[in-house]
């Protein structure tokens, strides 16, 4: 299975380069693919991106 990236290309070496990076806790699971996945989310309030 392939899975494409929809979101902007970002060139690191590390995601501690990235200010305000964080890994969800819990793997999220995607019902269309039928599997989990390990997000990551960009920002100061991560929270707010599922208000």
């Amino acid at each position: 299975m392939k899975m494409r990236c929809t979101g902007p290309r970002i060139h690191v070496r590390s995601t501690g380069e990235i200010e305000n990076f964080r890994l969800l806790k819990n793997y999220v699971y995607d019902p269309q693919r039928g599997g989990y996945g390990i997000v990551g989310m960009v920002g100061d309030d991560p929270k707010s991106f599922f208000a």
